[in-house]
């Protein structure tokens, strides 16, 4: 199962998600989180307590209504979109 089958996206709005989402990259670099070294950001892991999710921005929910009621954290390389109801990691987005 690919993760975005994983997440309930539809594969076609892959690359329309994560255009969405590289603006992203604009986020100053204070937002980005260092995970723990022994993390591995894959679907379906629970984020650590100590990772901070943020709403979509508002372009990044309007582009992809399918990720509307996600969160996301910011690492040095990677955008996680995490599921707020559980708090793990439905897809992975590498910058």
């Amino acid at each position: 199962m690919s993760q975005a089958a994983a997440v309930g996206f539809k594969s076609q709005d892959r690359n329309a998600r994560v255009g969405a989402l590289t603006f992203l990259n604009l986020v100053p670099a204070a937002c980005h989180q260092n995970l723990p070294a022994d993390f591995n950001t894959t679907v379906g892991a629970a984020l650590p307590s100590s990772i901070n999710t943020h709403p979509l921005p508002k372009k990044a929910a309007r582009d992809v209504p399918a990720a509307r009621s996600y969160r996301y954290a910011m690492t040095q390389d990677k955008v996680l979109l995490v599921n707020p109801s559980d708090d793990k990691i439905a897809d992975v987005v590498t910058k």
